[in-house]
């Protein structure tokens, strides 16, 4: 082969596999406008309802979305793994330096590696693994997202009925000021006496103003949740009742194997066992063959030149102590997180029993509660009004109300926390060889 030849068939392999860089700046300012846009997708006739926003907040946070180009990256390194080495292109120009008819020497090879050892296919299988990894993580990502909303959906309920309920604390100390008022004019109440109403009225109306903030940072965190911008005008509807993905705990031990968290575990393991296979098939060498042409003396000469390393003193067994290393230490971390996992639902479940019984204990706290205004209201219109009495009741029926909007959003929390170690029965697993051999 000719050096020309040499020189032409290069040059086409080269631009063969070039590429050209074309720029792609973010226009932020553009982003900005769009992103507070954003909540055009969401509206509802109504409200926007938790369920839709469950959904909404798998595609549009940041965390999420980050994931998914994560993924993206693994594919592209799955897609291109395992080529060949490119081939190398050589030459030496040497002048024989004495007095010669052709006193020029050039010679020029390609160098080529033969992969021999079957380390291409490991390469790709290793890839394979890691961008099952990278796929699961961002469906994990996703529901992790989705259940974190859910915890700010209860927040900011929460947040809105105890607005409304010091709202309606506060009408009602009004009423009984007003009565407590009228019975001063009346000769019938002293001005100390009265003045008890309105003090307690003033306390509560900064409650409520400080209630009406948290409400705005409750709904901002929603808004976060669901990656929205702050000032997107969007009706949430308040929900506090959260069910469990499982109904039955039996059901929930099964399906805690199934959790994106073990399965992740499990694919972290499988890609140990890939990086053992591909470092065990990397201590046997591939082979360089270096074709080549040379001239001497005006005589052309063919070449063919190659290269074996030896395993001899190291034979990649670094790196194949340290792969062996891993894939222990993965599955170490699998069953490690399997035992984790199932005492952490044991104790969600406790916590949502013991939330459970709180509900029903102060549910019969605030029949009495109620029944003692009511009591009061009725010797009111009899003439017998005790004002310290009637407020009394009216202040225990707004503690006895708070403890069981405490004892509802506790109930929702641990069942959140139950969900956070189930998978999501409205997203479906992706694709990948881990999930189809389980």
């Amino acid at each position: 082969m000719k050096p020309s030849t040499l020189c032409t068939l290069s040059a086409a392999l080269l631009l063969a596999g070039c590429h050209s860089y074309t720029p792609q700046p973010v226009d932020v300012p553009a982003h900005v406008t769009a992103f507070a846009e954003r909540f055009r997708l969401l509206e509802r006739d109504g409200g926007l309802p938790r369920d839709d926003a469950r959904e909404a907040a798998k595609v549009l946070h940041p965390d999420a979305r980050l994931a998914r180009r994560r993924a993206g990256v693994a594919t592209a390194v799955r897609d291109n793994a395992g080529r060949w080495v490119d081939p190398q292109l050589g030459g030496t120009l040497q002048k024989i330096l004495e007095s010669v008819p052709h006193p020029w020497v050039p010679q020029a090879a390609i160098g080529l590696t033969l992969p021999i050892n079957g380390r291409l296919d490991r390469q790709r299988n290793l890839a394979e693994r890691q961008r099952d990894e990278a796929v699961v993580r961002a469906w994990q990502t996703e529901q992790q997202v989705a259940n974190e909303l859910d915890r700010a959906w209860v927040g900011y309920s929460a947040a809105r009925v105890r607005v409304e309920l010091l709202a309606e604390l506060i009408d009602n100390l009004t009423s009984l000021e007003q009565l407590a008022n009228a019975l001063v004019l009346a000769g019938n109440l002293t001005k100390p006496g009265a003045r008890v109403f309105s003090l307690e009225r003033s306390e509560r109306e900064i409650a409520h103003a400080q209630a009406e903030a948290e409400l705005s940072i409750a709904a901002l965190r929603v808004r976060q949740r669901l990656g929205l911008h702050p000032d997107a005008p969007l009706e949430l509807l308040p929900e506090l009742d959260v069910q469990p993905f499982v109904a039955d705990a039996a059901g929930r031990r099964a399906a805690v194997t199934g959790s994106p968290q073990v399965l992740l575990l499990q694919l972290a393991h499988q890609s140990a066992e890939a990086d053992v296979e591909l470092q065990i098939r990397m201590q046997w060498p591939d082979i360089s063959l270096s074709p080549g042409w040379q001239e001497e003396d005006a005589q052309p000469r063919a070449s063919l030149g190659f290269n074996i390393p030896l395993p001899v003193f190291t034979g990649n067994d670094p790196e194949i102590a340290r792969a062996r290393a891993d894939r222990e230490l993965t599955a170490e971390a699998l069953r490690c997180g399997v035992e984790g996992l199932l005492q952490q639902l044991a104790i969600a479940e406790v916590q949502r029993d013991l939330a459970a019984a709180q509900r029903e204990r102060v549910q019969g706290l605030l029949e009495l509660a109620d029944a003692q205004v009511r009591g009061g209201r009725r010797l009111a219109d009899a003439g017998q009004f005790d004002p310290l009495l009637q407020l009394d009741a009216l202040v225990r029926v707004y503690d006895v109300q708070l403890q069981a909007l405490q004892a509802r959003a506790d109930h929702a929390l641990a069942t959140i926390a139950i969900n956070e170690l189930l998978t999501d029965p409205a997203s479906h697993p992706p694709q990948t060889d881990a999930g189809a051999s389980r």
